[in-house]
C-alpha cells in the first residue's frame, strides 16, 4: 500500500510542476501582450508643425522635449519650441517649432519689414499691438499660419 501512494505522491508532484509550468507560460503570454498592447493603444497622438507643414505623430513619450529627441529633432538657438519642451505631451495636442520669418505688415498708410517668431498672422498683429476694429479686413486672415515671407494687409472699414 505504501508504494501506491508514494506513486500517487510523484504523480501529485508531477502534476503540480506541469502546472505550474503551465501557469507561468500563461502569465508571461498575457504579460507581453499587454505590455505590447499598452504601447500601441496608449500612445498619444501629436501634430507636429515644422516649415509651414503639419505631420501627425503617435509617441508614448511624456514631454515635448522626449518627443522631439524621440523624433530625431535637433533644433538650434534661432528656434523656439511652443509649448515649451518641459510641457507634457497631451492626446491630440500640437507642437509648433517657429523659426524667425520676414513680415512686412501694411496697415494705417505705412509699410514696415521686422522678423518674428509669430505663429499666425493675429499673433504678429498681437504682439505689434495692432488693433483691429470690428470691420477692419485682415489679408491673410488672422489664423493664417506665418511662412517665410509673409506679407499681412490690414484695411480699415
Amino acid at each position: 500500500m505504501s508504494g501506491r501512494v508514494n506513486d500517487i505522491k510523484a504523480l501529485s508532484k508531477e502534476r503540480f510542476a506541469r502546472l505550474l509550468w503551465i501557469v507561468s507560460v500563461f502569465s508571461v503570454i498575457v504579460l507581453v501582450t499587454g505590455m505590447v498592447l499598452g504601447f500601441t493603444f496608449f500612445k498619444k497622438e501629436v501634430y507636429l508643425v515644422q516649415n509651414g507643414q503639419e505631420v501627425r505623430y503617435k509617441t508614448s513619450c511624456k514631454r515635448v522635449g522626449d518627443f522631439l529627441t524621440e523624433k530625431n529633432i535637433v533644433l538650434d538657438s534661432a528656434q523656439l519650441v511652443v509649448p515649451a519642451i518641459n510641457t507634457r505631451i497631451e492626446d491630440g495636442m500640437t507642437v509648433e517649432i517657429r523659426s524667425e520669418n520676414r513680415i512686412i505688415l501694411i496697415a494705417d498708410n505705412s509699410r514696415s519689414e521686422f522678423t518674428s517668431m509669430a505663429g499666425t498672422v493675429g499673433e504678429v498683429l498681437s504682439e505689434r499691438k495692432l488693433e483691429l476694429g470690428v470691420q477692419d479686413i485682415v489679408l491673410p486672415n488672422v489664423g493664417h499660419r506665418i511662412g517665410k515671407d509673409t506679407e499681412i494687409r490690414v484695411i480699415r472699414v
